[in-house]
């Protein structure tokens, strides 16, 4: 029986299809880098980059909501220029910190653990920031929002990299600079539209907060970063990640049988 690869010259000459596997034997071990390559582009690659830009779309509309409530709350709380100073650089802030102090969180924990975390925790905050009713409550959960931010983005970007193909990474990582300020313009135009209402700013950050939480639910549905899985010696896991994302891409079922990983 002729094999898969014969019939589909974009097919990786070490990746074979299921069904002539089981007829022709074990199959070559072909090292990840070519394994990724031969995935090209498809669904499988924008549903792992939709999550991370919906991160990064996220991570610049609760940038930008402080430019806007900041001004509002100084009128509403009374707020003095170094309260109001304060509030608007909390989260920029802690997010410069928490992002070099947790920087290698990716490596230990895995990036689909830390994105798909930091991406939940980033809406429940952002939903209780909205029942706040102090100055300190508010300033710190903007300051937690913050420390998500930086603690997720990382991750988050070296997820969608990891599982592109080189041919379409540059494209992929390329786009995540959209994001920011598509979730921007968003943040602006409904504060637009709800700001002068009776839901204020508190609807202003309910609504932000469920528009963009459907990043978590990209992350909960796909796997590990397959090269994370791999160079942690999972190679069994990044095997069936890679076979998911030539499935997605539209390559069909594959069977995938990678070099063992380096010590």
């Amino acid at each position: 029986m002729a094999t898969q690869s014969s019939t589909n010259p974009e097919r990786s000459r070490l990746v074979e299809d299921t069904s002539s596997a089981r007829t022709e034997g074990p199959l070559e071990e072909i090292d990840i880098n070519e394994a990724l390559n031969g995935s090209s582009y498809g669904w499988g690659t924008v549903l792992y980059t939709m999550g991370t830009m919906l991160f990064c779309a996220l991570e610049g509309a609760e940038m930008i909501v402080m430019t806007i409530v900041g001004q509002v709350l100084r009128c509403e709380w009374d707020l003095t220029p170094a309260q109001l100073s304060a509030l608007q650089s909390s989260a920029i802030t802690a997010m410069t910190i928490s992002n070099v102090l947790t920087s290698t969180f990716g490596d230990r924990f895995g990036r689909r653990r830390i994105a798909l975390v930091t991406s939940i925790g980033l809406t429940v905050v952002g939903l209780l920031s909205a029942a706040t009713q102090a100055y300190w409550q508010f300033f710190l959960l903007r300051v937690v929002l913050g420390a998500l931010v930086g603690i997720g983005a990382g991750p988050a970007v070296v997820l969608a990299g990891e599982s592109a193909s080189s041919r379409w990474r540059g494209l992929a990582l390329s786009a995540l600079s959209l994001p920011w300020g598509i979730g921007s313009s968003i943040t602006l135009g409904i504060a637009c539209l709800v700001l002068n209402t009776a839901v204020g700013w508190r609807g202003l950050l309910v609504f932000i907060a469920l528009i963009f939480s459907p990043c978590s639910i990209f992350f909960a549905f796909i796997r590990e970063s397959p090269r994370f899985d791999y160079h942690r010696g999972n190679v069994a896991e990044a095997e069936k990640t890679i076979a998911s994302i030539y499935n997605l891409n539209g390559k069909g079922a594959v069977t995938i049988k990678l070099c063992p990983a380096p010590d």
